[in-house]
């Protein structure tokens, strides 16, 4: 039988240790706006298969749920301060 511990419920929603072990070591303010949108497990390990996709801009087949939208955006954002930081 499995560890429920180590598969969430669908639908259950996310924690700080989901959301590290999915995107690595993140801030605490990033880790707190991307439980903010609410997103579970399954969505935030969609986010991450998103952010190795080829195309982002919608094109697939499948449509990006809102929730998984919402976590790029901050992805991107914290992204980009990163990129701006180190350009400085």
């Amino acid at each position: 039988m499995r560890d429920r511990r180590l598969t969430p419920a669908h639908g259950a929603g996310a924690n700080t240790a989901d959301v590290r072990a999915i995107f690595g070591d993140l801030d605490d303010e990033t880790v707190a706006a991307v439980l903010a949108t609410g997103a579970s497990h399954a969505e935030l390990v969609e986010a991450e298969a998103w952010l190795g996709a080829a195309d982002a801009m919608g094109e697939l087949e499948k449509p990006m749920p809102t929730r998984v939208a919402r976590v790029l955006a901050i992805l991107d954002a914290v992204a980009a301060r990163d990129d701006d930081r180190d350009q400085n």
